[in-house]
């Protein structure tokens, strides 16, 4: 008898494998695009529920909460992602602090490989006729978007020969984020300092403080403090 953890490792390399078929960078312009169209937040989430896109239009009241109550907003998320498993639909549901939100699953080959989580931003859930029929219809388009991109002709023998990259890594390296920026951030990540950080790498500060500059060029942020915000909220695990 396989366990729930055998049975989701499987999905969780097809999410990856998903990813670089359709392409990283094509899934988040369309994810941006469209939670700014209906003034939602939005994202992609593997089975495990950790993001596999950074959150679009994310709510800062949403993001202090998690901080505050990581494991049961963990618990609420995973709770949610079982259910449109079971159910292989999406489902709407009113979060423990009240938020209105919608979960859909993404199918690809015939079986759930991803979930894509949105809030309503302005509150409003199932209640009057307008707010329903605003709410199906952005599920309705949301489904029928990702049916399409799943669409894109690519081999899978090509596919399966691509190499398993974590999701954060992932996020790091389509954002040209290179190996070697990805060290220095892992080091920044853990509190080093930019000459502990240079001493680790064996390179020198003016170094570390040019691949930091260069990593806050890329990902537009201000200083290492919104870097390590930035990691956080997205759940990038380095």
């Amino acid at each position: 008898m396989r366990t729930m953890k055998e049975d989701k490792q499987p999905n969780i390399d097809h999410s990856q494998k998903w990813l670089f078929k359709i392409g990283k960078n094509k899934i988040q312009a369309f994810q941006d695009s469209f939670a700014k169209a209906f003034d939602i937040s939005l994202c992609i989430l593997n089975l495990e529920g950790k993001p596999l896109t950074v959150w679009s239009n994310s709510s800062l009241f949403c993001y202090d909460i998690y901080q505050q109550n990581n494991h049961r907003c963990q618990m609420e998320r995973q709770n949610v992602i079982s259910h449109v498993l079971l159910n292989q639909k999406q489902y709407i549901y009113s979060c423990y602090m009240g938020r209105c939100n919608f979960v859909v699953p993404i199918m690809f080959n015939k079986q759930v490989i991803a979930i894509g989580m949105g809030s309503l931003l302005n509150d409003y859930c199932y209640g009057t006729e307008r707010a329903n029929d605003k709410l199906d219809m952005l599920i309705e388009l949301l489904l029928n978007s990702f049916a399409l991109l799943n669409q894109v002709p690519v081999s899978e023998e090509v596919v399966e020969e691509e190499p398993v990259h974590s999701s954060s890594e992932l996020f790091l390296l389509e954002n040209k984020i290179t190996k070697r920026e990805i060290e220095v951030i892992n080091k920044l990540y853990r509190g080093l300092s930019n000459k502990e950080i240079a001493n680790k790498l064996n390179i020198s500060e003016a170094t570390v403080k040019t691949h930091i500059t260069n990593i806050l060029n890329k990902l537009g942020l201000k200083d290492r403090i919104e870097l390590i915000i930035f990691l956080k909220q997205n759940e990038l695990d380095l």
